[in-house]
């Protein structure tokens, strides 16, 4: 799958919300201080009390730490990123079990998707998209949950910290 309509917008048509951040460029450039290296440790303290199991989405998954994290407990993951470097990074890790990286726009999803999934767990891709278009946020994570389905996210408290997400 590769739904990735426009990288600079993030939601509606072309043109409608454009993102001050070139993530593409971002990565190409190795400019990612969010990426630690590994999955966020509130996401390891918490797989320690509580598995995430089934088919889980992982938006802006970026070099797809969190991605392995919960393939290695066993949960089906896919990891959606708009960056191809980024997903080209995620995929230079040895797979886990049955993790897939993919390259779209989280903002296009294809109706196949409407439903699909039982958990989606973010690391402050939320907070790494433009305020305005956080409705469409909502709506794109609401329709990809099954009924019942779980949401997991991190987020950071100050945005302005230099390693933080823009928003």
């Amino acid at each position: 799958m590769n739904a990735n309509t426009n990288s600079g917008s993030p939601s509606g048509p072309p043109g409608s919300v454009v993102d001050p951040v070139d993530w593409e460029s971002r990565y190409q450039a190795g400019d990612s201080p969010w990426d630690e290296g590994f999955a966020a440790p509130s996401l390891t303290e918490f797989l320690t009390r509580r598995q995430i199991l089934g088919e889980v989405l992982v938006p802006g998954s970026g070099p797809g730490h969190e991605v392995r994290s919960l393939a290695e407990i066993g949960a089906k993951v896919t990891g959606l990123d708009l960056s191809p470097t980024a997903i080209a990074l995620a995929r230079y890790y040895p797979r886990i079990r049955e993790e897939q990286y993919l390259q779209g726009n989280l903002f296009a999803l294809p109706d196949s998707w409407d439903g699909r999934f039982d958990w989606v767990v973010e690391h402050t891709c939320f907070c790494a998209i433009p305020p305005v278009a956080r409705s469409d946020y909502v709506q794109a994570i609401t329709r990809s949950l099954k009924p019942g389905g779980h949401y997991f996210a991190i987020f950071y408290m100050n945005p302005a910290a230099p390693s933080g997400p823009p928003h």
